[in-house]
Protein backbone atom coordinates (compact mmCIF):
# COMPACT_ATOMS: atom_id res chain seq x y z
CA UNK A 1 0.00 0.00 0.00
CA UNK A 2 1.33 3.40 -0.90
CA UNK A 3 1.64 5.66 2.11
CA UNK A 4 -0.39 8.87 2.21
CA UNK A 5 1.55 11.02 4.63
CA UNK A 6 0.38 14.21 6.31
CA UNK A 7 2.61 17.09 5.29
CA UNK A 8 1.88 19.54 8.10
CA UNK A 9 -0.83 21.32 10.09
CA UNK A 10 -3.66 22.37 7.77
CA UNK A 11 -6.26 25.11 7.90
CA UNK A 12 -8.16 23.05 10.48
CA UNK A 13 -5.25 23.44 12.87
CA UNK A 14 -4.87 27.12 12.09
CA UNK A 15 -8.52 27.58 13.07
CA UNK A 16 -7.96 25.69 16.32
CA UNK A 17 -4.91 27.76 17.20
CA UNK A 18 -6.70 31.03 16.42
CA UNK A 19 -9.40 30.11 18.93
CA UNK A 20 -6.79 30.13 21.70
CA UNK A 21 -6.11 33.88 21.50
CA UNK A 22 -7.90 36.44 23.68
CA UNK A 23 -7.75 40.22 23.73
CA UNK A 24 -6.55 42.58 21.00
CA UNK A 25 -2.83 42.44 21.83
CA UNK A 26 -2.93 38.67 22.24
CA UNK A 27 -4.85 38.27 18.99
CA UNK A 28 -2.33 40.35 17.06
CA UNK A 29 0.59 38.35 18.45
CA UNK A 30 -1.16 35.06 17.80
CA UNK A 31 -2.11 36.01 14.25
CA UNK A 32 1.48 36.97 13.52
CA UNK A 33 2.58 33.52 14.66
CA UNK A 34 -0.11 31.91 12.55
CA UNK A 35 0.95 33.80 9.44
CA UNK A 36 4.46 32.40 9.91
CA UNK A 37 3.00 28.91 10.33
CA UNK A 38 1.00 29.35 7.12
CA UNK A 39 4.26 30.07 5.29
CA UNK A 40 5.68 26.88 6.77
CA UNK A 41 2.60 24.94 5.68
CA UNK A 42 2.85 26.18 2.09
CA UNK A 43 6.53 25.28 1.90
CA UNK A 44 6.01 21.83 3.38
CA UNK A 45 3.23 20.79 1.01
CA UNK A 46 5.58 20.89 -1.97
CA UNK A 47 7.03 17.48 -1.12
CA UNK A 48 9.16 15.39 1.27
CA UNK A 49 11.77 17.88 2.35
CA UNK A 50 12.78 19.34 5.74
CA UNK A 51 10.41 21.78 7.40
CA UNK A 52 11.37 25.45 7.37
CA UNK A 53 12.60 26.72 10.77
CA UNK A 54 10.09 27.50 13.52
CA UNK A 55 11.27 29.84 16.28
CA UNK A 56 10.91 29.26 20.02
CA UNK A 57 9.27 32.68 20.38
CA UNK A 58 6.49 31.64 18.03
CA UNK A 59 6.03 28.29 19.77
CA UNK A 60 5.77 30.02 23.15
CA UNK A 61 2.80 32.01 21.86
CA UNK A 62 0.83 28.84 21.10
CA UNK A 63 -1.18 27.17 23.83
CA UNK A 64 -1.57 23.87 21.99
CA UNK A 65 1.21 21.25 22.21
CA UNK A 66 2.76 20.46 18.83
CA UNK A 67 4.48 17.20 17.85
CA UNK A 68 7.05 17.01 15.08
CA UNK A 69 6.90 13.64 13.32
CA UNK A 70 9.46 12.22 10.89
CA UNK A 71 8.90 9.12 8.74
CA UNK A 72 12.50 8.12 8.32
CA UNK A 73 11.99 5.83 5.36
CA UNK A 74 10.78 8.72 3.21
CA UNK A 75 12.27 11.73 4.97
CA UNK A 76 8.81 13.33 5.18
CA UNK A 77 8.27 15.57 8.21
CA UNK A 78 5.07 16.98 9.64
CA UNK A 79 3.63 18.83 12.63
CA UNK A 80 0.66 17.36 14.51
CA UNK A 81 -1.62 18.92 17.10
CA UNK A 82 -2.44 17.28 20.43
CA UNK A 83 -6.00 16.10 19.85
CA UNK A 84 -7.04 13.85 22.77
CA UNK A 85 -5.56 12.81 26.12
CA UNK A 86 -7.06 9.93 28.06
CA UNK A 87 -6.32 7.14 30.51
CA UNK A 88 -7.60 3.58 30.63
CA UNK A 89 -6.99 0.42 32.64
CA UNK A 90 -3.40 0.08 31.38
CA UNK A 91 -0.38 2.03 32.61
CA UNK A 92 0.42 5.38 31.07
CA UNK A 93 -1.55 8.17 29.44
CA UNK A 94 -2.73 7.92 25.84
CA UNK A 95 -2.21 11.00 23.67
CA UNK A 96 -3.61 11.20 20.15
CA UNK A 97 -1.71 13.63 17.91
CA UNK A 98 -3.58 14.62 14.75
CA UNK A 99 -2.69 16.34 11.48
CA UNK A 100 -5.02 18.68 9.64
CA UNK A 101 -5.95 15.87 7.23
CA UNK A 102 -6.91 13.57 10.14
CA UNK A 103 -3.85 11.34 10.22
CA UNK A 104 -2.98 10.26 13.77
CA UNK A 105 0.07 9.22 15.74
CA UNK A 106 -0.94 7.62 19.05
CA UNK A 107 1.48 7.44 21.98
CA UNK A 108 1.07 5.90 25.42
CA UNK A 109 3.34 7.93 27.71
CA UNK A 110 5.64 8.38 24.72
CA UNK A 111 5.52 4.78 23.46
CA UNK A 112 4.06 4.26 19.98
CA UNK A 113 0.84 2.22 20.11
CA UNK A 114 -0.93 3.28 16.92
CA UNK A 115 -1.07 5.30 13.72
CA UNK A 116 -3.95 6.19 11.43
CA UNK A 117 -3.89 7.48 7.88
CA UNK A 118 -0.23 6.75 7.13
CA UNK A 119 -0.74 3.51 5.21
CA UNK A 120 0.26 0.11 6.66
CA UNK A 121 -0.67 1.61 10.01
CA UNK A 122 0.09 0.33 13.48
CA UNK A 123 -3.37 -0.85 14.55
CA UNK A 124 -2.38 -1.39 18.17
CA UNK A 125 0.60 -2.03 20.38
CA UNK A 126 1.39 -3.49 23.80
CA UNK A 127 3.51 -0.91 25.61
CA UNK A 128 3.29 -1.95 29.28
CA UNK A 129 6.91 -2.94 29.80
CA UNK A 130 8.31 0.12 28.04
CA UNK A 131 5.95 2.50 29.84
CA UNK A 132 6.98 1.13 33.25
CA UNK A 133 10.68 1.36 32.44
CA UNK A 134 10.39 4.92 31.14
CA UNK A 135 8.28 6.01 34.11
CA UNK A 136 10.87 4.64 36.56
CA UNK A 137 13.82 5.61 34.31
CA UNK A 138 15.23 2.14 34.90
CA UNK A 139 15.98 -0.89 32.79
CA UNK A 140 13.53 -3.72 32.28
CA UNK A 141 12.60 -6.56 29.96
CA UNK A 142 9.52 -8.37 28.75
CA UNK A 143 7.29 -9.31 25.86
CA UNK A 144 5.75 -6.70 23.57
CA UNK A 145 3.69 -6.82 20.39
CA UNK A 146 2.62 -4.70 17.43
CA UNK A 147 -0.40 -5.31 15.19
CA UNK A 148 0.37 -3.79 11.78
CA UNK A 149 -1.88 -3.42 8.73
CA UNK A 150 -0.51 -5.45 5.82
CA UNK A 151 -0.97 -4.83 2.09
CA UNK A 152 -4.24 -6.80 2.00
CA UNK A 153 -5.67 -4.73 4.88
CA UNK A 154 -5.28 -7.64 7.25
CA UNK A 155 -3.31 -7.63 10.48
CA UNK A 156 0.26 -8.79 10.93
CA UNK A 157 0.98 -9.65 14.58
CA UNK A 158 4.61 -8.96 15.47
CA UNK A 159 5.78 -10.49 18.76
CA UNK A 160 8.87 -8.96 20.34
CA UNK A 161 11.12 -9.79 23.23
CA UNK A 162 12.46 -6.44 24.44
CA UNK A 163 15.05 -5.15 26.89
CA UNK A 164 15.23 -1.53 28.05
CA UNK A 165 18.46 0.01 29.31
CA UNK A 166 19.61 3.43 30.46
CA UNK A 167 22.13 5.06 28.12
CA UNK A 168 22.76 8.13 30.28
CA UNK A 169 22.12 11.82 30.73
CA UNK A 170 21.96 13.92 27.57
CA UNK A 171 21.10 17.52 26.78
CA UNK A 172 18.74 17.98 23.85
CA UNK A 173 18.36 21.22 21.92
CA UNK A 174 14.81 21.52 20.59
CA UNK A 175 13.96 24.69 18.69
CA UNK A 176 16.40 26.95 20.53
CA UNK A 177 15.74 25.49 23.97
CA UNK A 178 17.87 23.00 25.91
CA UNK A 179 16.40 20.10 27.86
CA UNK A 180 18.20 17.88 30.35
CA UNK A 181 17.09 14.33 29.57
CA UNK A 182 17.68 10.69 30.39
CA UNK A 183 18.35 8.72 27.20
CA UNK A 184 16.89 5.22 27.31
CA UNK A 185 17.17 2.55 24.63
CA UNK A 186 15.06 -0.52 23.96
CA UNK A 187 16.25 -3.48 21.88
CA UNK A 188 13.64 -5.91 20.60
CA UNK A 189 14.12 -9.28 18.93
CA UNK A 190 11.53 -9.86 16.19
CA UNK A 191 11.02 -12.12 13.18
CA UNK A 192 12.35 -9.18 11.15
CA UNK A 193 15.61 -9.01 13.11
CA UNK A 194 16.66 -6.89 16.08
CA UNK A 195 15.15 -3.41 16.20
CA UNK A 196 16.08 -0.49 18.43
CA UNK A 197 13.85 2.19 19.95
CA UNK A 198 15.26 5.32 21.59
CA UNK A 199 13.53 7.55 24.14
CA UNK A 200 14.57 10.81 25.78
CA UNK A 201 12.82 11.53 29.09
CA UNK A 202 12.77 15.10 30.44
CA UNK A 203 14.71 14.96 33.71
CA UNK A 204 12.47 17.56 35.39
CA UNK A 205 8.97 16.64 34.24
CA UNK A 206 9.40 12.93 33.47
CA UNK A 207 7.71 13.48 30.09
CA UNK A 208 9.08 11.58 27.09
CA UNK A 209 9.89 14.49 24.77
CA UNK A 210 11.67 12.72 21.93
CA UNK A 211 11.58 9.19 20.50
CA UNK A 212 12.74 7.14 17.53
CA UNK A 213 10.60 4.00 17.32
CA UNK A 214 10.09 1.08 14.95
CA UNK A 215 6.56 1.00 13.52
CA UNK A 216 6.82 -2.33 11.71
CA UNK A 217 8.38 -3.51 8.44
CA UNK A 218 6.33 -1.18 6.23
CA UNK A 219 6.60 2.23 7.89
CA UNK A 220 10.00 1.58 9.48
CA UNK A 221 11.16 4.12 12.05
CA UNK A 222 9.02 7.04 13.19
CA UNK A 223 10.68 9.91 15.04
CA UNK A 224 8.65 12.14 17.37
CA UNK A 225 9.61 15.36 19.16
CA UNK A 226 7.38 17.44 21.42
CA UNK A 227 8.19 21.02 20.42
CA UNK A 228 6.26 22.76 23.20
CA UNK A 229 4.48 21.47 26.26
Amino acid sequence: MKMTLPRLISIALITALTACSSGTESENTQLESLRDLRDTIKASRAGPKPLPPISRDKLNQLQNPILKVTIEGTGVEGLLLQHVKRTDASAGQIVVWRSGDNADVILRSGVLIGTRGLGNDVASGNAAMAVRALRNRQGGSGQRSLDVRNDSNGLLRISMRCTMRVIGNETLSIVQKNFATKHMQEQCDTDFGTVTNDYWVDSRSGVVIKTNQWAGPYLGKIGTTVLNN
